[in-house]
């Protein structure tokens, strides 16, 4: 795996929040130099100091060589930290899974400063699910991607050393269990603009030579993450690159073990992420010239040892239109997180002249602004919605308000003639109806909007506003009596 610091790069936007030491600390979690310690039988809960410090990195407990003492790695492990030692050990794992789950393993034996070659088996009681040698994140390391359980209940992993003959001073075993459906790719997703939204697990096809796939996910700093690729049945000897891109932009990492044959899967696994934001897993195939139909892959990702966490929904309510002077009260109360996490609220202004308003959790209120006679501003607001792991989502609400002569209701012009000489009739009040602030001098506007006077003829006196419960209003322009029914006016969409 070659795996290159992208905060070398960006040290100039890092300086003012770390201190270098701290930077220096964190770059090397990232490529996974920071020393793992000895092989004790204490596990290592991370501080749950932010939502990217879930999770327990495991320590293997001894004996564990036979089914009844396997070590149990339970959810939102990390990954375990084991050895073989002494020659011919056996190390057996046990984890629960449901019927139709899928299962990514991956021993990275880069920290052993004895042997590297593992072999790895995934079993259940005493029957071999799938075993592999060779396919894990590094050289001679083992890995299984996208094994598919078909039986609910525990499962073990067993890993050895390949030739029973030396010790693996220290490995890391990172094991993910992801609930399905697959997740496919949309085209376009070949940039990081356009990547496709990822699940836990997603497929893709590298359709044509060149071809490159896109996925995207949220994720706080200094989580885990575990990345694997592989082929499904069918596929042409796919030989898949994972690159992963940072929200700034950067390479964190890439991962392409030359050392596999082609259709073989792919590990990328990265001990803590350098930045809290979206991150980008790009996947194209090795070879430039290859790729069509059969070259298709299935990709898990697994974060802190868990499914991805889903980003909530942010709702924040329909857009409204109210009169000058009005309570206003927004509501996003309708967002919700699609795990069932609780939800922190932040309402911000983003268009139209500003206005001071008070916000507390879903709800924004604020007083509507006197206008101008005739007058319409719009005022737009973003509702920011945000999980304890630190995922987001965002949305805005337009608010019309009007002066209380102006009759607004879709914003749709409407063209009205009303014919001033028809006789004068004395004001009647429709049910439901009520007059308000008489005014002298109107002017005819574009953007009035007629009544629905199907059924009724509406009397009108000199200098009032008509206004109806359901938020429509229509303005008097003239000080001649005169009557809106179906015989005396006309009534179009375009305007004038």
């Amino acid at each position: 795996m070659q795996l290159r610091n992208s905060f070398l790069r960006r040290r100039r936007f890092l300086a003012m929040e770390r201190k270098l030491s701290s930077l220096l600390i964190i770059a090397l979690t990232v490529v996974g130099f920071i020393p793992s310690g000895t092989n004790s039988h204490v596990n290592h809960r991370l501080a749950q100091g932010g939502p990217g410090q879930e999770g327990t990195i495991l320590n293997e407990r001894e004996p564990n060589n036979s089914g009844n003492a396997a070590t149990p790695v339970p959810p939102l492990t990390r990954y375990v930290r084991a050895a073989i030692n002494p020659v011919g050990d056996v190390d057996l794992f046990s984890f629960t899974a449901t019927q139709g789950d899928y299962v990514f393993i991956s021993v990275d034996t880069t920290p052993s400063t004895t042997s590297r070659d593992s072999s790895l088996r995934l079993l259940m009681g005493n029957r071999v699910i799938a075993a592999d040698e060779d396919n894990g994140p590094n050289p001679l390391a083992s890995g299984l991607a996208g094994v598919r359980i078909t039986r609910t209940g525990t499962h073990q992993v067993e890993v050895r050393e390949n030739g029973n003959n030396e010790t693996i001073s220290e490995y890391r075993l990172f094991l993910c269990v992801l609930p399905g459906p697959v997740r496919m790719e949309v085209e376009p997703n070949d940039a990081i603009e356009n990547a496709a939204l990822a699940s836990n697990v997603n497929g893709g096809l590298i359709n044509m030579p060149g071809d490159v796939d896109g996925w995207r996910f949220q994720a706080p700093e200094m989580s885990t993450l575990a990345i694997s690729l592989d082929q499904t049945v069918g596929a042409g000897g796919f030989d898949g690159v994972l690159e992963l891109i940072d929200p700034m932009g950067m390479t964190v990492a890439v991962q392409n073990n030359n050392g596999e044959r082609a259709g073989n899967a792919e590990f990328l696994n990265v001990l803590s992420l350098p930045l809290t934001g979206v991150y980008t897993i790009r996947v194209r195939e090795a070879r430039i010239s290859q790729g069509d139909e059969r070259f298709d892959y299935l990709l898990g990702i697994c974060l802190n040892g868990r499914p991805l966490r889903r980003a909530p929904i942010a709702d924040a309510g329909d857009d409204v239109g109210v009169l000058e002077t009005e309570t206003v009260t927004l509501d996003g109360s309708r967002s919700r997180g699609l795990d069932g996490e609780p939800l922190s609220y932040e309402w911000t202004q983003v268009s139209g002249d500003s206005i001071p308003f008070a916000s507390g959790g879903p709800l924004l209120t604020f007083i509507a602004p006197q206008l101008p006679v005739a007058a319409l501003r719009l005022y737009v607001f973003e509702l920011k919605v945000t999980t304890p792991f630190g995922l987001s989502a965002t949305d805005r609400v337009t608010v019309r308000v009007s002066d209380r002569f102006m009759l607004r209701d879709d914003m749709t012009p409407h063209r009205v003639l009303l014919n001033l000489a028809a006789p004068s009739f004395t004001w009647t009040t429709p049910t439901g109806a009520s007059i308000t602030r008489p005014m002298t001098i109107v002017t005819l506007s574009a953007e009035l909007l007629d009544i629905d006077t199907q059924g009724d003829d509406y009397s009108f006196a000199a200098g009032v506003t008509f206004r109806e419960k359901s938020g429509k209003a229509v303005l008097l322009i003239s000080n001649t009596r005169f009557t809106i029914n179906d015989s005396n006016y006309e009534d179009s969409q375009g305007g004038f």
